[in-house]
């Protein structure tokens, strides 16, 4: 049961993030295409700041979970066929833009709970590629055949992100590129 909440809060988040960054790059006329897009300190540094207003510096100091520890949360998050490529880098983030977080990962991190945004917190971004996702909320029935193949057809393999508090393990928010 607590798997489907926090898979639902992914894809909640999810969809958030995409609608945000799909908005947002529109309005200003930026593309989002990070096909061969590599997790790096230096990536991480010029494209989240440019695309997201999310800002990244190199991790420094020593945190309570290990980079392979953030990927096995993941890993158990996206199921047990996990037929997904994991990477993961850890960074200090700072994102005063988004305040969503669940309440387990409130009172896990008094930092978080006390300024109510991302502030200089040691995080791992855990890199999920190979995720296919499909239209969602149409009604196939409803429409010309030859358009609903075509719709159906259009499958997005995306690059989940997933942001994990690098000291409790909790998952803070995901954001997601499209390939």
């Amino acid at each position: 049961m607590r798997r489907i909440k926090i898979l639902g809060l992914i894809l909640c988040c999810s969809l958030l993030m995409l609608v945000c960054v799909n908005v947002y790059a529109i309005n200003n006329k930026k593309s989002i295409s990070t096909e061969n897009l590599e997790l790096t300190q230096e990536v991480l540094d010029k494209n989240l700041y440019s695309k997201f207003n999310i800002e990244t510096y190199t991790l420094k100091e020593e945190v309570a979970i290990s980079e392979e520890r953030a990927i096995d949360i993941v890993k158990e998050l996206y199921g047990e066929e996990n037929k997904y490529e994991f990477s993961a880098l850890g960074c200090n983030m700072r994102y005063r833009d988004f305040n969503l977080f669940s309440e387990s990962a409130l009172k896990a991190n008094n930092k978080l709970l006390e300024d109510g945004f991302i502030n200089n917190i040691p995080v791992y971004i855990v890199q999920v590629d190979g995720v296919i996702r499909t239209r969602v909320g149409v009604d196939y029935n409803e429409m010309d055949e030859k358009i609903a193949e075509s719709l159906k057809a259009e499958q997005a393999i995306t690059r989940d992100n997933v942001v994990i508090d690098a000291n409790s393990g909790e998952l803070l928010f995901t954001y997601i590129y499209s390939k």
